[in-house]
């Protein structure tokens, strides 16, 4: 539970309890709908960031399956288990 006190200019105030959304429940749904839109905010520049990161890739290893992309991963954590007397370069 959370106690909020809001200090607006009375026509505000006025204006906004006449239009019901002074309640915890207006309130508690404007807040809501904020952290929604931000959260969407966040995931959009997100995938604005990783855009040229899968491009980039793409462009060396092409479209891979989620087994050729399984099978390189393996490779790569094999490659940095293996002791480095025994890599070859």
């Amino acid at each position: 539970m959370v106690t909020i006190r809001l200090d607006l200019p009375q026509e505000i105030e006025e204006e906004a309890r006449s239009l019901g959304l002074l309640t915890s429940e207006k309130i508690t749904e404007m807040i809501e709908a904020e952290v929604q839109r931000q959260r969407n905010g966040a995931w959009t520049r997100l995938q604005a960031t990783l855009a040229p990161v899968q491009a980039a890739f793409r462009s060396e290893y092409g479209h891979l399956s989620d087994d050729e992309a399984q099978a390189m991963i393996d490779a790569w954590i094999q490659e940095d288990d293996t002791p480095s007397n025994e890599k070859t370069t």
